[in-house]
């Protein structure tokens, strides 16, 4: 995964404003404040991390509300990592779901 100091460099008040970021295993987890529609944020960032990583990235939003404060955060995964799991999963077809994991 990319550095941290790197990730944190596409994040911009136009897009998802950055308040932390952190790693999690070959994620980056950045916290902060979505600016925009997340339509337009999503291609916007994965476009600018995808140039700083010299590689395909995914982002995808999770958000949580409790007693009216809205915590957003970004994942940010490479592609082909992205891919791997889910080509070596069963889970990648909808019978997955059904058959047991070996």
């Amino acid at each position: 995964m990319i550095l941290t100091w790197q990730l944190k460099s596409c994040f911009r008040f136009d897009t998802f404003f950055a308040t932390d970021v952190q790693r999690f295993g070959d994620r980056g987890i950045v916290f902060g404040n979505l600016r925009k529609p997340i339509d337009e944020v999503i291609a916007k960032l994965e476009q600018r991390l995808s140039e700083a990583a010299g590689r395909e990235v995914v982002v995808w939003f999770m958000e949580e509300k409790a007693n009216d404060i809205t915590k957003q955060a970004c994942v940010v995964q490479l592609k082909s990592e992205m891919d791997l799991e889910f080509g070596s999963s069963k889970l990648s077809t909808p019978w997955g779901y059904f058959i047991p994991q070996t």
